[in-house]
């Protein structure tokens, strides 16, 4: 599942991991992503989650995403270093950060570590 505020990163993210042969769930918006991962708990392989949302701020999306289900791995992504909050997020669970802009090989990396198909 990819959450991000910004279509113009969102919707080529999505054609990327779909060309890497995954299926892709989208939200640009919190509420709407919030809808899809409880509905798709059991079955996400993967959260891709900006860290900057308009509506919402990524400490307080990571610990509702964890409320709800804590086995699916978060990846967060940001192209605005926050080191101390990133860091908190790492401390708490999530499995990676990824800045932006980032590279189809690191899309590729991650998806390979830690997704299954």
């Amino acid at each position: 599942m990819l959450v991000d505020d910004e279509t113009i990163i969102l919707k080529p993210l999505a054609e990327l991991i779909s060309a890497f042969g995954y299926e892709t769930l989208e939200a640009s918006k919190w509420s709407s992503a919030l809808k899809l991962f409880r509905k798709h708990k059991k079955s996400l392989a993967l959260v891709i989650m900006d860290f900057f949302m308009e509506d919402i701020e990524g400490t307080e999306a990571f610990n509702e995403l964890r409320e709800i289900a804590s086995d699916v791995p978060v990846v967060i992504t940001s192209g605005y270093i926050q080191e101390g909050r990133i860091q908190k997020l790492l401390e708490n669970g999530a499995v990676a950060f990824l800045e932006k802009p980032y590279t189809f090989e690191e899309v590729q990396e991650l998806l390979s570590k830690f997704a299954k198909r």
